[in-house]
């Protein structure tokens, strides 16, 4: 017998169908029926419309294995984990990130870091884990190469080293990520996020040299290509401002913190930040880094020519472009930032309110817990400090008699790189760092609302004994 479906009931049944549909998209995505973001639903938005843009612009790896509202954080767990798979289907497994990050280039983090890997409720400091990543170069600071770590190994190195024991003290143990460049917010710490910038410049480049073949005379080939360096850097710095702006952020914003914050969604890390002097870090920083010793010389005339370079460079950069996108983007302006030996990293590293400023766009403040160096040096100072970062961290405090606290005997200065020239800074190199991160300290002060900091604009010759 032929059915007879009434129109206006087929009809009903499919409006109803859009409106529910509509009502489950709206939830999932914490909007009100009106079209505006509920109360509280900004952070989750955001993270939403962050996921797209990584996915399309950057490595869709990056995001395709964190947690989801299908699969959200454990709330039993005090460290980030969450459940991923099906029962039904080759079964669950766990994946993890860590609860905390211990950053700062030469400012004591080595040290801090391994102290509080050694805490009884700290079960790894991933950064120290793996050889596809270290402790100097994270894994969040890789590029696009890819011989960088995947997502899926990273979160492959927490389940193999951590998992047993975060599931085992579910509500006490937690991972840490002890990685130094963290912190720094430079164009390479942040080169998973240039994937765009990376393909434009490869294409151009390819393009240009084809078309500059047979010309290779004496310097000729060189100069050319030096030529199609120069044009295609413009072209690929260009295609990536306006793929990240049609993203629906500016290129200043492209960092590390916005990258995290996809991968975290809705749970927030936190940061212990080690914030040195500039003029003591950079002092430490160069003797520490062989490359350096080695271009410009292992003694205070050395120092004092790698300053006056970097600084040339830094200031010539300012010329034609804004503070910020020197410090964050310095050698994807142009061939002649590219020259520069290191790209004035070393400069970029005490030049803290820069890169906090971006950090507090992503992360609320009460994430982070800015350590003055300083503190964690002296010994009058150093072991309420460590209580104050285990206090952060929501760590227990080891009873004083506990051997725990004489593993802090060895956090310091890395004075045996500056033994043989002493911390007499030369006052030439001196004067001209004073003046360069003057602004930037008070610009520190300012962002943090507090007249601490300025103290590292007092002009001081000789360092402390125990900076």
């Amino acid at each position: 017998m032929r059915r007879i479906y009434n129109p206006i009931i087929l009809s009903l049944l499919l409006t109803l169908c859009v409106v529910m549909a509509s009502i489950w998209y709206l939830a999932s995505h914490n909007y009100n029926y009106q079209g505006v973001l509920a109360e509280g639903g900004t952070e989750q938005s955001d993270v939403h419309h962050i996921r797209r843009a990584l996915t399309k612009l950057a490595d869709p790896d990056l995001v395709s294995n964190v947690a989801t509202k299908a699969h959200g954080y454990i709330d039993s767990m005090k460290n980030p984990c969450w459940e991923t798979g099906s029962r039904l289907f080759g079964g669950k497994q766990h994946s993890c990130l860590p609860h905390f990050y211990v950053s700062g280039w030469h400012s004591g983090a080595v040290a801090l870091a391994k102290q509080l890997a050694s805490h009884p409720n700290v079960a790894m400091d991933i950064s120290s884990k793996d050889s596809a990543w270290n402790a100097t170069h994270g894994f969040w600071t890789q590029g696009t190469s890819s011989s960088d770590a995947s997502m899926r190994q990273y979160l492959d190195a927490i389940r193999s080293h951590a998992l047993p024991r975060l599931l085992k003290n579910p509500t006490t143990d937690v991972v840490m990520d002890g990685s130094l460049s963290t912190m720094h917010l430079t164009w390479a710490n942040s080169g998973r996020l240039h994937r765009t910038f990376q393909r434009s410049l490869e294409t151009c480049s390819t393009q240009c040299m084809e078309g500059d073949k047979g010309v290779e005379e004496g310097n000729v080939e060189r100069n050319i290509s030096r030529a199609c360096m120069s044009k295609c850097l413009g072209q690929a710095r260009t295609d990536h401002v306006q793929a990240w702006r049609l993203a629906g952020y500016e290129l200043e914003d492209v960092q590390l913190p916005l990258l995290m914050k996809a991968v975290y969604g809705d749970w927030t890390p936190k940061f212990v930040f080690l914030l040195r002097h500039p003029i003591h870090r950079i002092y430490s920083a160069y003797y520490g880094t062989p490359a350096l010793r080695e271009r410009f010389g292992n003694d205070l005339p050395g120092f004092t020519k790698f300053v006056g370079d970097q600084y040339g460079a830094y200031r010539d950069c300012l010329h034609n472009h804004s503070d910020s996108m020197c410090i964050h983007t310095f050698q994807s302006l142009s061939v002649e930032q590219q020259d520069v030996f290191t790209h004035c990293e070393q400069l970029f590293r005490g030049m803290h309110a820069a890169h906090l400023r971006i950090w507090l766009k992503f992360f609320p403040r009460e994430a982070f817990l800015l350590v003055n160096s300083m503190d964690l040096f002296l010994a009058d100072s150093r072991n309420n400090t460590i209580k104050e970062i285990l206090d952060f961290l929501a760590l227990p405090v080891p009873e004083q008699s506990s051997p725990w606290w004489g593993d802090l005997d060895r956090v310091g200065p890395r004075v045996t790189y500056t033994e043989h020239v002493g911390w007499v800074i030369p006052e030439g190199a001196r004067r001209v760092m004073s003046k360069m991160y003057e602004p930037h300290n008070v610009a520190l002060s300012q962002l943090l609302g507090t007249v601490r900091w300025l103290e590292w604009n007092e002009d001081t010759l000789v360092c402390p004994p125990s900076c």
